[in-house]
């Protein structure tokens, strides 16, 4: 708001009579229906609207003029004020600032401008400390002074109805309604289009309920706008990633990594996406990805205590997704000691978190976040600790996370973490063999995650993630228990999202999903689906034949899938085929053909 630049803002409790909302009452609640936006007018005079000489007319003859560049600055000493001051661009009054004769008590002065049920945005500076609000409104902007340990309030500004109070509003809301600030981004967008933040904050909204494609657009918008910010091209580069062009994310983040011009705070976002792409990508390497992500933590570390707000609050935000990526990278990579190594940085991870939660009014939900990657990141180890405690700790912040939920789409959100936390922990108990606590969690896990699902558009993380749960389902009824009839149902769930577009997931995995393949053969040959089962093994055979011919896994794991293929053309009659099956199986096994099918 361009009278910022001025002054601050306040409101005297005794110039209420000369305030005025145009004939319009108070709305009937913060959360009803959108209320039309009506700039507040002082003694008849409406900021956007009333001319240099109407301001004449009503507060006679200024004590003092000043002029910046194509803006003139009239002072005026009516009573019951310190000063007035009003601001003119091309004769016309684009902004009032009223400084009281001393400072009032916001309540009060907010209640007689009828702005109780109205939300205001905070407006901070640079060290985070709170200068006012702003009503995007009315077009009301108010500054704070510190009178012993209350704030009061010694100005106020009268401008016109503008998008930036709606950007605040959007950026600054640390209760996450979701909705609302989707509202007041539309709201700007209408009344500045070219400002790139509103795509921006609307993108990064978007892209955490999961809502790619649409999110992808905003970034590329603000990218567009503002091509000179490189958090803006951060974004639109991660977003490309998550929709399957990794060529291109990888050189916009390289690009910033290695650009002088770039800040230390985008350079160490950088180097974390780098460190995402290695370890999420088609092609896997937790080598060059815990490169990245320690380097990241190198180039936020010395931020954290920076005492500008926002580099502060980026550089502990990569800190602390970066602390548990690494932890992730060594236990899915080939380290010794991983667990005692992991351990450390997650709890450094954890602290960090909560740190953003209680000093940086971060979204309580980096809690959960903190929860499922830590999680996550067990379920590489070789012999993964009890998650019980985790799960413990998760399930109760997930509650209160559900309880204080401002918005159904919010709601989404923490829905989907919790569910996917316990998708993870659940892969754990499998591991562990304590298939009663797996099966406990993912029947918690499944319907959180389809609630959630119900916000969310089709996209390759979430095809990825459903084909994995409903497969895990599955496996435990098949494998475990032999219930083939109650894993059908399930991996034909896991199917139908298998067969849905999955980006990098897949193709990073080919002898793990073939042997999901396989598997699920096994199930549909049992339940009498003899030519379903007969193409799944087929095609997982051919998944694994190039995780062999990559290296991923060994040729000896071929044994199970030839075996089984030999047994299925056996029954079906196709001797020829079985036996030719047969003999790579025992060429590999090293034992006589197989007659039972092996997963």
């Amino acid at each position: 708001m361009r009278s910022m630049i001025h002054s601050s803002m306040l409101w005297l409790s005794a110039i209420v009579a000369a305030l005025a909302f145009v004939g319009l009452a108070a709305p009937a609640g913060a959360d009803d229906a959108p209320v039309k936006a009506q700039p507040v007018s002082f003694m008849g005079l409406q900021p956007g609207l009333s001319t240099v000489d109407e301001v004449r007319q009503k507060l006679g003859e200024p004590v003092n003029e000043e002029t910046d560049q194509e803006l003139r600055i009239l002072t005026f000493h009516p009573s019951g004020f310190a000063q007035v001051q009003a601001t003119i661009l091309d004769e016309v009054a684009i902004s009032i600032l009223l400084e009281l004769s001393s400072p009032q008590p916001a309540e009060k002065v907010v209640s007689d401008l009828l702005l109780t049920n109205f939300r205001p945005a905070p407006v901070p500076d640079s060290q985070g400390e709170l200068l006012g609000q702003v009503y995007p409104e009315r077009g009301v902007l108010m500054r704070f002074v510190k009178v012993g340990e209350d704030l009061k309030i010694s100005h106020v500004v009268l401008e016109g109805i503008s998008a930036e109070p709606y950007i605040l509003r959007a950026q600054f809301d640390f209760h996450q309604r979701y909705d609302q600030n989707l509202k007041d981004l539309k709201e700007a967008e209408n009344l500045d289009a070219r400002d790139a933040r509103i795509y921006s904050l609307r993108s990064r909204i978007l892209s955490q309920v999961g809502r790619y494609s649409n999110a992808l657009e905003n970034a590329e918008k603000a990218a567009q706008l503002n091509p000179d910010q490189p958090s803006y091209e951060l974004d639109r580069a991660r977003l490309l990633f998550a929709a399957g062009d990794a060529e291109t994310a990888l050189q916009v983040t390289q690009a910033i990594a290695s650009s002088p011009s770039a800040t230390a705070e985008e350079q160490a976002l950088a180097e974390f996406q780098l460190g995402e792409y290695h370890s999420r990508g088609a092609k896997r390497d937790y080598a060059a990805a815990l490169k990245h992500h320690q380097q990241a933590v190198s180039l936020a570390m010395p931020l954290a205590g920076d005492d500008n707000f926002y580099t502060r609050r980026a550089a502990k935000q990569v800190l602390f997704e970066a602390h548990f990526a690494v932890a992730r990278d060594i236990c899915l990579g080939r380290w010794r000691a991983k667990h005692e190594t992991a351990a450390k940085w997650i709890a450094v991870g954890a602290r960090i978190g909560e740190n953003l939660v209680t000093e940086e009014r971060f979204d309580p939900i980096v809690r959960l976040k903190a929860y499922r990657y830590s999680l996550e990141a067990m379920t590489g180890l070789p012999t993964p600790p009890d998650p019980s405690s985790t799960v413990t700790g998760l399930m109760a912040e997930g509650e209160r996370r559900l309880q204080e939920a401002p918005d159904e789409l919010y709601r989404s959100q923490v829905q989907w973490e919790l569910g996917s936390a316990l998708f993870q922990a659940a892969r754990i108990q499998r591991r562990r063999e304590e298939l009663k606590t797996a099966q406990d969690y993912l029947s918690k896990a499944a319907p959180l995650l389809e609630s959630a699902d119900a916000f969310r558009e089709p996209s390759p993380e979430r095809n990825y993630t459903f084909g994995c749960l409903y497969f895990l389902v599955g496996s435990i009824f098949a494998v475990d228990y032999e219930q083939h009839s109650d894993a059908a149902p399930w991996y034909d769930k896991a199917v139908l999202h298998f067969e849905r577009p999955q980006g990098p997931f897949l193709k990073a995995e080919p002898g793990l999903h073939g042997e999901r393949m396989v598997s699920m053969g096994v199930t549909f040959w049992e339940t009498g689906a003899h030519r379903q089962a007969l193409e799944y093994t087929q095609e997982g055979l051919a998944m694994m034949e190039s995780a062999v011919g990559d290296g991923e896994i060994g040729e000896k794991a071929l044994a199970v899938p030839y075996g089984n293929l030999a047994s299925m053309h056996r029954q079906m009659g196709y001797d020829s085929e079985a036996q030719e099956f047969a003999q790579k199986a025992a060429h590999l096994e090293k034992q006589s053909t197989p007659e039972t099918f092996q997963r």
